[in-house]
């Protein structure tokens, strides 16, 4: 049971995040929610994803994981320099996906070209792009 466990966090207090649209799947960051924490922790709420992901921008997650119910770390993700965040689980399902992003869906009514879009990667001809993240099974 989900409701068990715990997300964890580098020692923040809180954390802001936006969900996205339900009709257009767009995210909507000009509805922030807020992420409350203790000790860097929160318990997963069975309800937490009834709205879909909770997207965190703006680099807030550099490492995210989930514990059990007491309190032992179970999975890391280690994600520094990773611009966007994604924490999702369908509904009734028995898992919590922990992303890092290199970008994400467009915010609902964005309507610029592709190459303005917030935290899109260009690469010129022969250039190289190289991110990586390490998860960490305990």
């Amino acid at each position: 049971m989900q409701s068990q466990y715990h997300l964890t966090f580098s020692g923040q207090k809180e954390l802001t995040y936006c969900l996205l649209h339900p009709e257009y799947a767009t995210a909507m960051p000009d509805q922030p929610h807020t992420l409350s924490l203790e000790n860097g922790t929160c318990l997963i709420d069975e309800h937490m994803f009834d709205e879909g992901a909770l997207i965190f921008d703006d680099g807030q997650i550099t490492k995210a994981g989930i514990a059990l119910p007491d309190g032992t770390p179970y999975v890391e993700i280690s994600c520094e320099g990773f611009p966007n965040f994604g924490i999702w689980s369908a509904i009734g399902a028995p898992f919590v996906c922990l992303e890092s992003w290199m970008g994400r869906c467009d915010n609902t009514g964005y309507n610029e070209e592709l190459s303005k879009k917030p935290n899109i990667n260009t690469l010129k001809p022969t250039e190289i792009f190289d991110k990586s993240y390490v998860i960490s099974v305990k």
